[in-house]
């Protein structure tokens, strides 16, 4: 009988939609760039490489605590430096 609560689906479904979140944040971090120049090439060309590219998941998730309760759009903060 349902009560009312989360269901054991939509439980597997929210851990099979981490399991492959966790993959993709971690080849994005490593291929930033190659991805950028695949999909985005005017905005990989504008971006100042010589400078430090840092990830800022720990702030997003300050800017976002509650993410359990709402769809998450944006999962992945990233500081970059534009050429000029």
């Amino acid at each position: 009988m349902w009560s009312g609560g989360k269901s054991c689906w939509t439980e597997r479904v929210n851990q099979d939609r981490n399991d492959f979140d966790s993959p993709w944040n971690e080849a994005l971090e490593k291929f930033l760039r190659p991805f950028l120049r695949l999909c985005f090439p005017a905005v990989e060309a504008q971006i100042d490489w010589s400078r430090d590219v840092v990830f800022l998941d720990k702030e997003l998730q300050v800017l976002e605590p509650d993410t359990e309760s709402r769809r998450q759009f944006v999962d992945k903060l990233i500081r970059l430096f534009h050429l000029d």
